[in-house]
């Protein structure tokens, strides 16, 4: 729910309010402010307009509540799941800059 409630936030700053922000995602007040203190999971339909109105990928937020409507072993495969895009994340970002760093040694040697 953290990712929700921080995209929500951001959302906020852009409409001004928690009751236009509410309006741009389809909610009602009762049912943003429900989100924002953790009363209640948002719906993938929800983080998907979320996501639409800041620009950017759902997946995390997506995982991020399917693993907190889960119970018992579904929770522990949510869990594992959300532990193995964090690992690709990295690699990525490991990946991208290790070729300047190489370059940058390199230079540094030569």
């Amino acid at each position: 729910m953290k990712k929700v409630q921080e995209n929500i936030e951001k959302l906020k700053e852009k409409y001004k309010s928690y009751n236009k922000t509410a309006k741009a995602l389809g909610l009602t007040g009762a049912g943003i402010n429900y989100l924002i203190h953790g009363e209640s999971i948002a719906k993938d339909e929800t983080i998907v307009k979320i996501a639409d109105e800041l620009k950017i990928e759902p997946d995390e937020m997506l995982i991020e509540s399917a693993k907190d409507r889960s119970k018992g072993d579904a929770k522990k495969y949510w869990v594992q799941i959300e532990k193995k895009l964090a690992g690709v994340a990295a690699a990525i970002i490991v990946t991208s800059t290790l070729p300047s760093l190489l370059n940058s040694t390199f230079s540094i040697l030569c």
